[in-house]
């Protein structure tokens, strides 16, 4: 309930969501395993992890050309975080105040907001194939 409370906005837990959950503004997932089919939905995602032991698979949230937002330790071990950095579709945070204002150049300015979509959408392209280079590797050694 403290997460509702600190919101000004109508918020709904998914696990409590009910068939009609349209004037909710913000979901809270409660449910495990089922965020990579809810990015989808959102206009800018929160992936977590990167204030702990390691960030959360951003991909996902790539996938559906959203701006995405994770913490500021802990994700450099993962060239995807660094590469959508340093393009402008992603975004380390280390604060409400840095996540509040880093998300408003991208709400108050459109430019900003399709800049990072137009990123994040271009990057996952840009690497379709792995399934195909992981076969054609595995391959040399099956043939021999």
């Amino acid at each position: 309930m403290e997460i509702e409370n600190s919101l000004v906005v109508k918020t709904v837990r998914f696990s409590n969501a009910q068939a009609n959950i349209a004037d909710a503004q913000v979901l809270l997932v409660d449910s495990i395993g089922m965020l990579s089919r809810l990015y989808r939905y959102g206009e800018f995602a929160y992936v977590g992890g990167a204030l702990g032991k390691g960030l959360h698979n951003i991909l996902e949230a790539a996938c559906y050309g959203v701006p995405i937002f994770f913490g500021n330790k802990n994700y450099e071990k993962f060239p995807e975080a660094i590469d959508l950095i340093m393009r402008g579709g992603a975004f380390e945070v280390g604060s409400y105040p840095e996540l509040k204002s880093k998300y408003e150049l991208l709400h108050n300015r459109p430019e900003n907001f399709l800049l990072a979509c137009e990123v994040t959408q271009q990057y996952v392209k840009e690497n379709l194939g792995a399934t195909r280079k992981i076969m054609e590797y595995c391959q040399k050694f099956l043939t021999l």
